[in-house]
């Protein structure tokens, strides 16, 4: 088994574990578990330009979604709809430079899977 599987197996025990002990306060279990997503996402491709961004804005109004999730070409429509959504609900967004970064990593993580 390679240390990227033994890594990404951990990781979710691990969240396995935080939601089997989740208490009547969700708050920090939710909290928990979406720094395991960003840290999970973090020990597949820690070195891609873009990651950080995607990881900052993707979990700003829901649950961190997978890289693979999409195709590359759906990303650029996803990013862009969620861009124009946080931009009306006076979220932080993304500006230009950032949202090809972000496809960016996008690109390089789905090309590599």
């Amino acid at each position: 088994m390679c240390v990227r599987t033994y890594f990404l197996g951990f990781v979710s025990a691990l969240m396995i574990s935080f939601a089997a002990l989740a208490s009547q306060d969700q708050k920090p279990l939710t909290e928990s578990i979406k720094i395991l997503k960003i840290l999970q996402l973090d020990l597949i491709e820690k070195n891609l330009p873009g990651a950080t961004l995607y990881t900052t804005y993707c979990s700003t109004c829901h649950e961190l979604p997978h890289p693979s999730l999409h195709t590359v070409k759906d990303w650029e429509k996803v990013l862009t709809r969620m861009r124009d959504n946080a931009l009306s609900l006076g979220k932080p967004a993304p500006s230009n430079s950032e949202l090809e970064e972000m496809l960016h990593f996008l690109r390089q993580y789905n090309s590599g899977h």
